[in-house]
């Protein structure tokens, strides 16, 4: 899947568009195909280095779209989309 990575601090340059593989929900989490997305002052102050996070990783944290596998798909509402989980996850 196509993802926007940041592999070391620094200003907008250091976001790249990458291949990353589709990660697989644990138990109780879920794999949200995004429709939309939401950028936040958070999501910058991570990319310069204000607020630390493990690098490389993929900024974003808030999301809408449909579910495409994992936990409780039938709670969802009757349109089957959810917002996307806020955890972030990292790729190596």
């Amino acid at each position: 899947m196509k993802a926007i990575q940041v592999r070391h601090t620094g200003g907008p340059e250091v976001l790249e568009s990458v291949d990353v593989e589709c990660p697989v929900p644990a138990a109780k989490q879920a794999l949200v195909r995004l429709e939309a997305v939401g950028v936040n002052f958070i999501d910058v102050y991570h990319r310069t280095g204000l607020y630390k996070l493990q690098l490389p990783f993929i900024p974003g944290s808030e999301g809408a779209g449909l579910i495409r596998r994992g936990w409780r798909k039938t709670a969802c509402s009757s349109r089957g989309r959810a917002s996307s989980p806020t955890r972030r996850r990292t790729t190596n």
